[in-house]
């Protein structure tokens, strides 16, 4: 059959039909119409991922083993030469191919090996933060049974601060009672405003005045020992309630800083976790690659036909589709380590604003520790809300990156997969069922890591929400604090201002008191110089000064009864109800003191009336004395006038009778002038006895007014020296009473204040443990965080280089896929631009054949 097709064929004169040449053109077009659109394909897929032509350039085969290549292929005599040297240039590739992904094996095996080292360095580490956070737990314990002894302890002490309180308003009461003891003496003061003790009162008032001075005296100091009482226990309790604040506050940071380690120790294991999901994909797609190579290099090269070639090509996207996923997924995580760094840099300097505002040095004032205290706890809140807002922003721009790429994630498997459902619309590839396969796998790994990115999201929203929550917690609490330490502000000035009103109350009482006795002393001086210039009788005074001296000894008596009942007085302190009593028999004798007072004031009326009736006496012995002298001046007149009368009438009778002897006139003169004497001495004697009568009659009633006053003072006097007597008796058996009560409170005192003493050196010695211990945990969490520190910036340093080792490597392969890419495109236009010729000169070989047969079975 060889030499008749090959003579036939030898001829030049073949008639070929318009009809068959023109279908045989018709396919050429159509072959060459497939080449472009592949070709446009191929291009659209390849501007799709951004290739430049610089990857296209660095290609593993050099331009002249593809010359030599394209020579042997363009010199081959058969189709199956020319196969052999396109199989001998994929060899080569794949063997270049493999040596590539050994090293890359290699480097990921260490890789995976310093992983490995880096994961239980920090699982030791881990354990060695569990160790320690149990320690600080335990401490915690500690801490908050030390808190709870210290609240019991200031419980205690606000009790004993009460009981101070009630001590106070006892004294106050004991105050109260002195000052009604005081109003009693005035009312006695005034009430012994009579004419009888008017010389007493200026002796007596010196003595007061002592007593009074020493009674001020005494209350004063006794205000003053109980107002530094209450400011020593007012200081001590504000020390320790600032000592408990800043215990509360130093826990509150520990357990915030055990709360930061406890993140970053959950960041770093989810970041050990993702690294080891992303290796662990790694190493499986690097194993499907290498059994993918090994079923391409295991076919024979005599089965390879068109239909491999298009599927190493679906490969070859399907592997640029996975490279940019991967290329992808880098990025995401790049962007988290920026965030983690970020996040870092953050707490450090949140702590070191902490540590600065911690550090300072404490400054102690009596009413601005508070005020300084609330300002660095305003500026602290004024740095979270900055650092909140600056979190939140940040959530919200990782939120619309994440948007971003989810949805250009999506466009592009919308992409892939009408690119995957064109070409199996066009084109029957036995593989399509494997890339499918391998495209659900990526969906669900993709899916898998949005999830995981999701609920990252959602813990971290949960964290933010979390912070949020316990800085509204802070902010009430400060609140209260605010509003606890306003109050006790306030109540401690309305009683500092209470005492300060007090003592200007008890020193006003003391001043009005000083002028009031300078007052009666001034009134005791006016009323002895008027009894002194009233009385100028000797006899009236004698009998005045009798009477002053026996009231002056009773006053003496009174006085000393006084002097006991105001010491007993003194004594009078605690018991309420024996006060009751006290003020029941204090109005009873008050009220029996007034009738007495009443009386005396009746009896001084009487006196008054008394000299009011002398006086009038005096007066009437005046006009009875001037009458007497204008009795005697007449009488003498009219003794004058008769003696003229009688002279003229004896001149008359000289004259008229005869001149009488001289002895005769001489005896009548003598006779009238003795009858004249006595006349006067008649009236004298009557004179005389008048007024000896009215004498008797005054002395016998001021006698009888004497002795009805003295009657009644010493029935006044039997019935106070009795009231005296039983008070004394009562006073005497409650003096006891209350010395018992006295020792036993005093017993009691010692003993409160010997507990308080040793419970105050054990909160001290308790207090110096804690700040110790807070030291030494101080410089071990100084120690922990900057190991912290440096493992966080030796695991970012490492994370950077082998994130652009990757990169690199990712660089690598995709160039050298496009260069696979470009080689195997040439060929495959090659080999499909021949093949299309060898078909079209086949079918026009057939043809003529078919014509040189018809043509011999004609001539046949």
């Amino acid at each position: 059959m060889e030499t008749p097709g090959a003579s036939i064929f030898q001829g030049t004169n073949i008639s070929i039909n318009k009809s068959r040449n023109e279908e045989e053109e018709e396919d050429l077009e159509d072959q060459k119409r497939r080449n472009e659109e592949l070709q446009n394909l191929l291009m659209t897929k390849l501007d799709d991922f951004n290739y430049d032509e610089s990857t296209i350039n660095s290609s593993i085969i050099s331009t002249i083993s593809i010359d030599d290549a394209r020579n042997e292929y363009l010199t081959a005599e058969n189709a199956n030469d020319q196969i052999k040297v396109l199989y001998e240039v994929r060899g080569r590739e794949l063997q270049a191919l493999r040596e590539e992904y050994k090293n890359v094996v290699e480097n990921k095996t260490k890789q995976i090996n310093d992983l490995k080292k880096k994961l239980t360095l920090t699982e030791a580490e881990l354990e060695q933060i569990k160790v320690s956070y149990k320690n600080s737990e335990e401490l915690l314990v500690e801490k908050v049974e030390s808190i709870k002894e210290l609240t019991s302890i200031l419980e205690s002490k606000e009790k004993q601060i009460e009981l101070y309180r009630k001590d106070t308003e006892n004294l106050h009461l004991e105050v109260a009672t002195y000052k009604s003891t005081i109003e009693d003496i005035h009312r006695q003061m005034q009430g012994d405003r009579n004419p009888f003790a008017n010389s007493n009162k200026h002796f007596n008032s010196e003595e007061l005045k002592t007593a009074h001075k020493e009674q001020i005296d005494r209350l004063e100091n006794l205000l003053e020992e109980k107002t530094r009482l209450a400011k020593h226990s007012e200081r001590e309790n504000q020390a320790l309630k600032e000592e408990l604040n800043k215990v509360i506050e130093s826990n509150s940071d520990n357990s915030k800083l055990i709360e930061t380690l406890t993140r970053n120790f959950e960041d770093a294991q989810k970041q050990c976790e993702n690294l080891i999901d992303v290796i662990e994909t790694l190493s499986n797609e690097n194993n499907h690659l290498q059994n993918r190579v090994n079923n391409v290099y295991n076919h024979s090269p005599g089965k390879r036909n068109s239909l491999d070639i298009n599927s190493l090509v679906s490969h070859v996207d399907k592997l640029k589709k996975m490279l940019v996923d991967k290329s992808v997924q880098i990025n995401t995580l790049g962007v988290k380590l920026n965030n983690y760094e970020a996040n870092l840099k953050e707490l450090l300097e949140y702590r070191k604003l902490k540590s600065d505002t911690y550090q300072k040095e404490f400054q102690q004032c009596e009413n601005e520790d508070h005020t300084k205290n609330l300002l660095l706890m305003q500026n602290d809140l004024q740095n979270y809300r900055r650092i909140i807002e600056d979190k939140n922003q940040q959530i919200l721009n990782l939120n619309s990156t994440n948007k971003d790429l989810l949805a250009k994630m999506e466009e592009t498997l919308s992409q892939t997969r009408n690119d995957i459902q064109k070409f199996s619309a066009k084109y029957s590839l036995p593989q399509l069922d494997k890339m499918a396969q391998d495209l659900k796998t990526s969906e669900r790994h993709i899916t898998e890591l949005q999830e995981k990115l999701k609920h990252s999201e959602e813990q971290r929203l949960h964290l933010a929400q979390e912070d949020k929550n316990k800085e509204k917690e802070h902010k009430e609490e400060l609140e209260a604090l605010k509003l606890i330490s306003e109050k006790d502000r306030n109540n401690f000035e309305n009683e500092i201002k209470k005492l300060h009103n007090e003592l200007s109350i008890s020193l006003n009482e003391i001043t009005n008191l000083k002028q009031h006795i300078q007052e009666l002393s001034n009134e005791n001086s006016k009323l002895q110089s008027q009894l002194n210039i009233g009385f100028e009788d000797a006899s009236v005074k004698k009998q005045y000064l009798e009477s002053i001296q026996a009231l002056r000894d009773a006053r003496n008596e009174v006085k000393k009864l006084q002097e006991t009942v105001d010491e007993l007085r003194n004594l009078k302190t605690i018991a309420e109800g024996d006060r009751c009593t006290f003020e029941f028999e204090a109005k009873d004798a008050k009220y029996k003191l007034e009738t007495v007072d009443k009386y005396l004031s009746k009896l001084e009326k009487q006196l008054d009336q008394a000299t009011e009736d002398l006086q009038s006496k005096d007066q009437i012995i005046n006009t009875h004395q001037k009458n007497v002298a204008d009795l005697t001046e007449k009488l003498n007149t009219k003794s004058i006038e008769i003696v003229e009368k009688e002279c003229s009438c004896k001149n008359s009778l000289q004259n008229n009778k005869e001149p009488l002897s001289d002895k005769k006139i001489r005896r009548n003169l003598d006779a009238e002038l003795k009858a004249v004497e006595e006349l006067n001495r008649d009236n004298e004697a009557n004179m005389i006895s008048l007024e000896l009568k009215i004498r008797e009659e005054i002395q016998k009633e001021y006698f009888d007014k004497l002795i009805e006053i003295e009657e009644t003072y010493q029935k006044a006097c039997n019935s106070s020296n009795a009231l005296c007597k039983e008070k004394i008796h009562k006073l005497k058996n409650q003096e006891s009473k209350f010395r018992e009560h006295l020792s036993v409170i005093s017993n009691e005192c010692r003993k409160r204040i010997e507990e308080f003493e040793t419970d105050r050196e054990d909160l001290i010695k308790n207090i110096n443990t804690l700040q110790n211990q807070f030291a030494e945990f101080k410089k071990y969490s100084k120690f922990r965080e900057d190991n912290f520190r440096k493992l966080i910036e030796d695991l970012e340093n490492k994370n950077k280089t082998e994130g652009e080792k990757w990169k690199l490597w990712s660089q690598k392969l995709i160039n050298s896929c496009l260069k696979i890419e470009t080689v195997n495109k040439k060929s495959r236009d090659n080999i499909l631009f021949k093949m299309q010729r060898y078909d079209s000169n086949v079918e026009v070989i057939e043809k003529a054949y078919e014509k040189a047969k018809k043509k011999l079975t004609k001539n046949k």
